[in-house]
């Protein structure tokens, strides 16, 4: 025999020793496995499973009375709940109109829309400028609340002082306004501070 052929019939002994062993090793372990569900099916049917009776079995839930609570409203018969506890019972999936459930894929702040202070020509001319400076003193002043600026509106219609009303409200925050009639006759505006919550 040649060296060549010597060293081919070397390698295919010892690959089918090697594939011996591990069928070997395979078959062991599966009898190992048919060993062991066997004698766990055996203590099953050995051991019957014994039933508590309901007053041994303790709830790890406490009861009311642990809770503090030892009257209800209505006078009928009690029920009996589970006290949710864990992160996980208060889970909530959002669903969308179709039944698809919602997930949060964007957690950037939505951007502050910038509010328009400014006024409509008709809205600035509602006012003088004295009476719209007056307001401005009203806004800038340190004074509590309380503070009331009024103006002479008799010779305004509702819909001007309407006008005036939401003007007043656009430009100035914190700010309220209302008019009524006096004794006198006239309609004052009342222009005020309100307090701050």
């Amino acid at each position: 025999m040649k060296e060549e052929e010597c060293e081919s019939v070397t390698e295919l002994k010892s690959k089918s020793v090697k594939n011996s062993i591990l069928e070997a090793m395979a078959k062991f372990k599966k009898n190992k496995e048919q060993m062991e569900k066997d004698k766990m099916i055996e203590n099953c049917r050995k051991k019957p499973v014994e039933e508590k009776p309901k007053e041994e079995i303790k709830s790890i839930t406490p009861k009311e009375s642990e809770l503090g609570i030892t009257e209800y409203v209505h006078q009928g018969e009690g029920f009996s709940a589970i006290v949710k506890q864990r992160y996980s019972d208060f889970q909530v999936h959002e669903i969308d109109m179709l039944g698809n459930v919602v997930h949060l894929t964007d957690q950037t702040l939505p951007v502050k829309l910038v509010e328009d202070y400014s006024l409509t020509e008709e809205q600035i001319n509602s006012l003088s400028k004295e009476e719209w400076d007056s307001i401005e003193n009203l806004v800038q002043d340190t004074a509590v609340e309380g503070t009331v600026v009024e103006f002479d509106v008799t010779s305004k219609s509702k819909e001007e002082r309407k006008v005036i009303h939401k003007a007043i409200r656009k430009k100035f925050k914190g700010i309220t306004s209302d008019s009524a009639p006096t004794l006198d006759g006239k309609t004052v505006m009342k222009v005020r501070k309100v307090s701050k919550l």
